[in-house]
C-alpha cells in the first residue's frame, strides 16, 4: 500500500513524461500504420435458387434414413452450400476470371483474395473480394461471383436436361467500398498510445523502485565506498 502511494506520487509530479511515453506510442503506431499496406474488400451475394425442385422431381437422400426420407429443393440445396462456397476459390472459377479481367496473376494467386461463405439457415453464398484498389476489389467480386453462377449451373445440369434444376441468382452485386478494411488506422493508434502509457508506467515503477531503495539512493549520491560497492557484488 505504502508503495503504490509513492507510486502515486510520482505519477502525479511525472505526468508530463507520462503523456510523452503515451504520445511516443501513438506515433510510433501512426509510422508503423502508413508502412501496412491499404486493402479494400467488396462482396457479392448470390441467391441459390432452385425453381425446377418440386414434389415430383425431388431427389432421395440417401444419407437420410436409407432413403425414407427426402431431401427437398431448398434442404438440398443448404447441404451442398459448402460444397458451392468451396467451389468459388477453384480454379474453374479464379483461372477464367484472372484471364477475363487480366490482372496478371495466377488462378492460385487470386483465390488467396477471395472467400465465400453461406449466410446461416439460408442458401445465400457471399462472395468476397480484397484488392488494393476499390474499383478493382468490387470488379473482382463481381466477376467471381458471375463466373460462379455459371459453374454451379453447368455441374448440376444432368447430361439429359437442358436446364440445370439450380439457378444461382446475384442478387446484391458488389458495390465499391469507401474505406479500407486494413489498415485501421484509429484502432491501431489507439493500441499504440495504450502500450506507450503502458511503458510509461513501467518505467515510473521502476522510478519508484530506484528512489525506495535506500542503498541505491547512496550510491546516486556518490556515498558507497569501494568497499561497501564489492561487498554488494559478492568480489
Amino acid at each position: 500500500m505504502r508503495g503504490m502511494v509513492a507510486l502515486l506520487a510520482i505519477v502525479r509530479s511525472k505526468f508530463l513524461a507520462l503523456i510523452i511515453w503515451t504520445l511516443a506510442g501513438a506515433a510510433v503506431a501512426g509510422g508503423i500504420n502508413v508502412l501496412l499496406p491499404v486493402v479494400y474488400e467488396a462482396s457479392a451475394k448470390i441467391l441459390i435458387a432452385a425453381p425446377y425442385w418440386n414434389d415430383s422431381t425431388a431427389l432421395m437422400d440417401p444419407n437420410m434414413g436409407g432413403g425414407t426420407e427426402r431431401a427437398w429443393g431448398d434442404e438440398f440445396t443448404q447441404q451442398r452450400m459448402p460444397s458451392y462456397a468451396r467451389l468459388v476459390t477453384s480454379p474453374l472459377v479464379t483461372g477464367r476470371v484472372s484471364d477475363q479481367l487480366h490482372l496478371g496473376e495466377s488462378g492460385e494467386n487470386l483465390a488467396k483474395k477471395i472467400s465465400a461463405h453461406a449466410l446461416p439457415d439460408t442458401v445465400v453464398l457471399q462472395v468476397r473480394a480484397e484488392d488494393s484498389s476499390p474499383v478493382r476489389a468490387a470488379m473482382i467480386a463481381d466477376a467471381i461471383a458471375q463466373r460462379s453462377i455459371d459453374v454451379i449451373k453447368e455441374l448440376e445440369r444432368a447430361p439429359a436436361n437442358v436446364v440445370s434444376p439450380i439457378q444461382p441468382v446475384l442478387t446484391a452485386p458488389a458495390s465499391v467500398p469507401s474505406q479500407p478494411i486494413s489498415p485501421q488506422t484509429l484502432p491501431n493508434i489507439g493500441c499504440g498510445a495504450v502500450i506507450g502509457f503502458l511503458f510509461g508506467l513501467s518505467w515510473l515503477a521502476a522510478y519508484a523502485a530506484t528512489r525506495e531503495n535506500p542503498w541505491l539512493a547512496k550510491f546516486r549520491r556518490n556515498d558507497v565506498s569501494t568497499g561497501e560497492l564489492a561487498g554488494v557484488l559478492g568480489v
